[in-house]
């Protein structure tokens, strides 16, 4: 994909997400159990990083996502990490460390959960104290807001994911080491090595 793409197809973004909020509400349960899926995984050691970042878009809460975003993202670190495992860029049976690891073996990893941080905010804004679990957030404002919004003030919306899109573009994809890349996931306190390994155990 062409990085000029990536601009307009996060434009669309808004629409997409909205549809996809009515439809959770549409079906009396299709929200309630979207979010016993989700949980279910959250509780499961964050076992699958990849599924729960992106429903955590639809689902959480913004206080929600404030408490699950690092565990989130240290699942989302170890897939990729044993990915790349079982296409020999890393031994077999090697003690893996955040030294080891190649910074493009986990780039991927990085890049996706900063964008999508930046959505959640775009999305549901800061909110409040953090929250564990998964709803129910049938009705919640953050929801209400968000649809809101994207009915009366599509203009301004559009031209803020518009200019999400050109970060990610210019910025976010072009990132080429460990430290602005944790600086891009709002982590920029604390030793990115640390947090890689912590993720790894």
């Amino acid at each position: 994909m062409h990085f000029e793409m990536i601009t307009a197809i996060v434009a669309l973004l808004p629409i997409l997400i909205y549809s996809a909020e009515l439809f959770l509400d549409s079906e009396s349960d299709e929200r309630k159990n979207s979010e016993e899926r989700l949980e279910k995984k959250m509780k499961n050691k964050y076992n699958d990083g990849f599924f729960i970042l992106i429903n955590s878009l639809f689902l959480l809460s913004p206080e929600e996502w404030k408490f699950s975003r690092t565990l989130t993202l240290k699942s989302l670190i170890k897939q990729y990490v044993i990915k790349s495992l079982q296409n020999q860029e890393i031994t077999q049976g090697e003690q893996l460390t955040a030294e080891k690891i190649e910074f493009e073996t986990i780039k991927p990893a990085l890049v996706m959960f900063a964008i999508c941080d930046r959505m959640q905010e775009l999305m549901k804004g800061t909110g409040g104290e953090q929250k564990e679990g998964c709803g129910p957030n049938k009705g919640a404002k953050w929801i209400k807001d968000f649809e809101e919004n994207v009915q009366n003030n599509f203009d301004q919306v559009h031209e803020d994911w518009i200019s999400l899109g050109e970060e990610i573009e210019d910025e976010i994809m072009e990132v080429s080491d460990l430290k602005t890349a944790f600086d891009y996931c709002n982590l920029s306190q604390g030793n990115p090595s640390e947090f890689i390994n912590s993720a790894l155990q």
